[in-house]
């Protein structure tokens, strides 16, 4: 057989697929708003018609369609606007490592005061709330770890950012971490700890061994977040050196090589 044979036909080349289904993906990130699906019948039809590109005309469809069915379910994890500041009774698990500062730096009461801002993302058991939410918590003296239970009185309210050029794009942030609303705790009853999340809470048993053995050390949040990729004990000033340095992407990669 001739080698020409053997090669793949042009329109199939699957360097040629790939690069039209990233195409297809891309497309709907330059898009203002997700398209309505009857607007993309008609990119159904150069598919089904036999012609020389149709395998790279299919290639660039669905990964536009698989774009906007990923998108869609995202937003329809969102908190309704209509709903926002409704207070419930909400019961599920701590699913991160928990970020905690003391109320007075997170610019919530002065330093006599005491207690701590909480941060988390919470997954709740009620299945008609959203999958995840990113929970604050403010002057408490209680004390989270991941994988805990609890009974929370929260304030939901629906993801918003500000639209400032070059500034971060908390919202965007959100939705791609698939956080579908924000909230405040208002009252809290703990129950125990949640079935599963063992890995999380494994992490959560290192952290605090090393938090103990390193107690006082100048280098704990750093090492914490090599080690564990738990970049809560790091501080505003922390991250300037780094940008400073550029050593940013040493901290940004240790969640993953963590994972792997």
């Amino acid at each position: 057989m001739d080698i020409g044979q053997r090669l793949p036909a042009r329109g199939r080349d699957p360097r040629l697929l790939i690069l039209c289904f990233t195409a297809g993906v891309l497309v709907v990130h330059a898009l203002p708003e997700l398209p309505a699906w009857r607007y993309l019948t008609p990119l159904a039809v150069p598919v089904l018609w036999p012609w020389r590109g149709r395998a790279a005309a299919a290639a660039f469809t669905f990964g536009l369609v698989f774009m906007i069915w990923h998108a869609q379910l995202a937003l329809a994890q969102r908190w309704p606007a209509d709903r926002h500041g409704e207070e419930l009774w909400v019961q599920g698990a701590v699913a991160s490592l928990p970020e905690a500062v003391p109320a007075y730096a997170a610019g919530r009461g002065d330093a006599k005061d005491g207690g701590l801002t909480w941060r988390f993302l919470f997954e709740p058991e009620a299945p008609e709330l959203p999958r995840r939410l990113r929970v604050s918590w403010y002057r408490s003296d209680a004390v989270v770890r991941a994988g805990d239970c609890w009974r929370l009185r929260l304030r939901i309210k629906t993801p918003h950012g500000s639209l400032n050029p070059g500034g971060f794009d908390y919202e965007a942030w959100l939705l791609r971490q698939g956080v579908g609303a924000t909230a405040n705790v208002r009252e809290a009853e703990p129950c125990g700890r949640a079935a599963g999340y063992a890995v999380l809470k494994w992490r959560q048993t290192l952290v605090g061994h090393l938090q103990g053995r390193l107690e006082g050390a100048p280098g704990q949040a750093l090492l914490i977040a090599l080690a564990l990729g738990d970049t809560s004990g790091l501080r505003d000033a922390d991250w300037n050196v780094f940008r400073l340095t550029g050593t940013t992407h040493l901290i940004a990669i240790s969640g993953f090589n963590l994972a792997i």
